[in-house]
This record gives structure tokens, C-alpha cells and sequence, in this order.
């Protein structure tokens, strides 16, 4: 993926939102709204990860528990969209 690719994410309450992906101090993310650009609130890809079918809810002492085998939680765009 590289900026100006697009992808759709679905919300907590089931809508679909499109973004354009941009760098921001070298991460490619997107911004949710003007507002959120304004403030500096950058969501970068690597925090749009959930757990998958095939995720597992591990523990590792002195750092808590975690998920394996997380996928990403948006889809790709086609180009001419």
C-alpha cells in the first residue's frame, strides 16, 4: 500500500467509511475527519488490526495478555473507485 490508495473501514455501529491513505511524520495512515487533522490525531494502518479466525488470546509474563494472528480490519479500494 502506498498514499493516495484507499480503503473503506466499517464503524461501531456498522457504517462504512472511506479514507485516502497519506504519510504523516513517515506513517502511512489516514486522518478521520479535518478536525482530527487539525489536532494532529493520525490514525496510522498498524493500529486498524483485529483479531482474526484464526486469533488466539495468549499471556506473557511481565507484559499481559495479547492476540495472536491479527488481520487487517479495512478493505482495499480499487484504483477507479
Amino acid at each position: 500500500m502506498k498514499a493516495g490508495d484507499r480503503i473503506r473501514i466499517q464503524g461501531s455501529w456498522g457504517e462504512l467509511t472511506d479514507y485516502t491513505l497519506e504519510m504523516f511524520r513517515y506513517c502511512l495512515g489516514y486522518f478521520e475527519s479535518e478536525q482530527e487533522r487539525e489536532m494532529g490525531r493520525f490514525t496510522p494502518l498498524c493500529y486498524i488490526y483485529d483479531k482474526g479466525p484464526e486469533s488466539l488470546e495468549c499471556y506473557m509474563s511481565n507484559h499481559g495478555s495479547y492476540h495472536t494472528n491479527l488481520v487487517p480490519a479495512w478493505m482495499d479500494l480499487p484504483k477507479e473507485f
